[in-house]
């Protein structure tokens, strides 16, 4: 088995990167893939590509660049930061409503 971007039976040819993970098609004379867009039922907006050195990641909206958040490249889906004030919110209900359970039971114990 050759190493990722080499092929051949001796592993003496130099190939694209995971062969484009099949998202895109090699360039015979530079090596580098030419990644494809998403098919349009997996994309999450009109117009994602594929992008990586070997096409296995997805682009993500450009407001996620110019409005903060964060970008999951695996599946080309962007978190703002609402997200993670929502995310916090819930933990902290959580934290007290055990917090209060633990107490109530502990006062009927003790």
């Amino acid at each position: 088995m050759c190493d990722d971007g080499w092929g051949d039976e001796d592993c003496s040819m130099k190939t694209c990167v995971n062969n484009c993970s099949g998202n895109g098609i090699c360039n015979e004379k530079t090596h580098q893939c030419e990644c494809n867009s998403v098919v349009e039922e997996e994309a999450v907006f009109k117009g994602q590509m594929w992008t990586g050195m070997g096409c296995e990641e997805r682009t993500c909206p450009l407001s996620c660049k110019t409005n903060g958040g964060w970008c999951d490249k695996e599946n080309g889906i962007w978190y703002t930061d609402i997200y993670i004030y929502i995310y916090i919110y819930i933990y902290i209900y959580l934290f007290f409503i055990f917090q209060s359970f633990l107490s109530f039971c502990f006062s009927k114990i003790l």
